[in-house]
């Protein structure tokens, strides 16, 4: 590959590669969809409405489905998928709506201010579902998180920090395989 080649590609990726689609498909990100909505669940188990921001492919929404749950889905994305999904960037757009649950998989490494994009819709919601990597147990050196394109690799006390500057309290925390860390949260700026 040409050195130009190389540095084209660094700087104007294609969102396939910048935000690792090509590995949407593999069993972690269908593990992680299920135990959002087994939080989901425990947060509201009469059904309720749900944006799932950073949607991808829908599999929250799949997964809602297979299990025959009653809840109003939205799906958001930066780069939508599905022409049911409304064109949403969590680092500039505003939601314009309040949701029962919002569920955010796999997004955040992407956001330079955390804190900032969940306090900017903590005032939507009354519960959080949220995913962020395990930096504490997984070794993101600065090549593999480059690789990744990610821009916010936190601690578990700096995510949480964040959690907790956003306006959320924190009601349950799940680890999966070891990679990933879920957290449900009660919004405490909800206007419901």
């Amino acid at each position: 590959m040409s050195l130009l080649l190389k540095i084209s590609t660094r700087l104007f990726p294609n969102r396939r590669d910048r935000y690792n689609l090509k590995t949407q498909k593999r069993a972690e990100w269908f593990a992680r969809a299920s135990a959002a909505v087994d939080l989901v669940q425990r947060a509201l188990p009469n059904g309720g409405a749900i944006a799932d921001v950073g949607c991808g492919d829908q599999k929250l929404r799949l997964e809602i489905e297979r299990r025959g749950a009653t809840y109003t889905y939205s799906g958001y994305d930066i780069d939508p998928q599905g022409a049911d999904v409304i064109k949403f960037d969590l680092s500039s757009d505003e939601l314009n709506r309040y949701f029962d649950v919002i569920v955010i998989l796999g997004v955040l490494e992407y956001v330079k201010d955390v804190g900032a994009a969940l306090k900017k819709l903590s005032t939507n919601t009354r519960f959080l579902v949220v995913s962020h990597v395990n930096s504490d147990d997984v070794d993101y050196s600065p090549e593999r998180v480059r690789k990744m394109n990610w821009v916010s690799v936190l601690r578990k006390s700096e995510f949480e920090a964040a959690l907790g500057y956003a306006g959320y309290t924190i009601l349950e925390r799940l680890v999966l395989d070891d990679t990933t860390r879920l957290w449900l949260c009660e919004s405490l700026n909800a206007l419901f």
